[in-house]
């Protein structure tokens, strides 16, 4: 009897020592796995693709354009980790917002972030616009709705709205947002076009959370081939 309880004990020892080594191992390959990914190369047509007919960018600053929609639930879910990355970015590096005319009712959506820009609205319309049609599922149809939208949820007066989303100033922006997204072939969104020659979308390869990756990788590149003897 003592010497099976011997037995039993060795071999409730030996698998506990098992599965401390199995949950190391495991551990250190897991650590592998992140940390190659985090350092991994992006390769063109893979993580991103090259404009065939790149735009060229004014100004010192290394440009990131995000094209989006408000009917975008993707772009909608996105927005917090936006955020969050626009605040790590170099004071080289600008951010531009642009919304892609893709439909007549993402036209009307696109129409009313340049409206907002136009009014310098507060960047809580902004989120209550996303909001509304996610959350709240309100659908916008025209520029009246949405002047009676934001109306009830600012200062901002109907007839000042549709005073500015008639503007010429609005259609001018709006003609060049539909302009710069055929120029980069943007089909889909949200997707980002670094420095006017690269373009990143999420796909199965480039989720929401690499998306970002694989931007500031671009960014970098684009630094270095601007200044190769930066070191960055």
């Amino acid at each position: 009897m003592a010497k099976r309880k011997s037995k039993l004990a060795l071999q409730k020892g030996l698998v506990a020592l098992i599965g401390v080594v199995s949950i190391s191992v495991l551990g250190y390959f897991t650590f592998i796995v992140v940390d190659d990914q985090t350092n991994a190369r992006f390769e063109e047509g893979t993580h991103f693709e090259t404009l065939a007919n790149p735009r060229r960018v004014r100004g010192d600053a290394i440009e990131v354009m995000e094209f989006f929609s408000y009917g975008c639930i993707h772009c909608f879910n996105l927005e917090e980790r936006l955020e969050d990355w626009q605040s790590t970015l170099a004071t080289n590096v600008r951010f531009v917002k642009r919304p892609l005319v893709g439909s007549e009712s993402w036209r009307i959506l696109a129409q009313h972030f340049h409206t907002l820009e136009s009014l310098d609205a507060e960047p809580e319309l902004h989120q209550l616009t996303f909001s509304a049609i996610h959350n709240g599922r309100k659908t916008f149809e025209s520029g009246e709705a949405l002047a009676s939208f934001i109306a009830d949820n600012s200062e901002i007066e109907e007839a000042d709205y549709l005073s500015h989303w008639n503007s010429p100033r609005v259609a001018s922006e709006l003609a060049l947002s539909d302009r710069l997204s055929r120029q980069s072939q943007v089909a889909s969104v949200p997707t980002l076009v670094v420095d006017g020659k690269y373009r990143v979308n999420v796909n199965r390869l480039v989720g929401p959370a690499r998306l970002f990756d694989v931007a500031d990788f671009l960014v970098s590149q684009t630094q270095t081939q601007s200044n190769p003897d930066s070191g960055v």
